[in-house]
């Protein structure tokens, strides 16, 4: 494709960059949505179709950073706050000096309402406000942990 007149190459570069999440995000519902029906019976499955609104900004691939949120691999059962190398958040920063640790309680009441939760942190007033949609997330972060109810 030729270059048009009057486009900046660094303006498209930096709009792929901050469109890559939503574009991530676009696919793996594409993808959740093609699970078969029996698959929908299993909460494992449906947290992971759910997990597809969180992978815009988080991941749960161990060792996969740079995202706008912190990796999530392994997070149930860890402190908040403690992923190496993520900048948080003065909320989550009290939190962890709080000792407070990410337990299926914890995450529900932080997906549940996270600005209750964290005031002030990044995330925002995005949520999951729907308790069964909150549970089979969290179901399926506590099987990517190792941890079970």
């Amino acid at each position: 494709m030729a270059r048009q007149p009057g486009v900046k190459t660094d303006r498209i570069a930096g709009d792929a960059k901050f469109c890559e999440p939503v574009i991530r995000a676009i696919t793996l519902l594409a993808l959740a949505s093609a699970v078969p029906a029996t698959a929908q019976d299993d909460p494992l499955a449906r947290g992971e179709q759910h997990f597809a609104w969180c992978y815009a900004c988080h991941s749960v691939t161990p060792g996969e950073d740079g995202l706008q949120g912190p990796n999530l691999a392994g997070i149930v059962g860890s402190r908040v706050g403690s992923r190496p190398g993520f900048p948080y958040t003065d909320a989550f920063i009290r939190l962890r000096e709080a000792g407070v640790v990410w337990t299926a309680e914890a995450l529900d009441a932080f997906l549940a309402d996270p600005l209750g939760f964290a005031p002030g942190n990044a995330m925002g007033p995005l949520g999951v406000p729907d308790a069964e949609d909150r549970a089979d997330l969290i179901a399926y972060l506590e099987a990517l942990s190792g941890e079970s109810r």
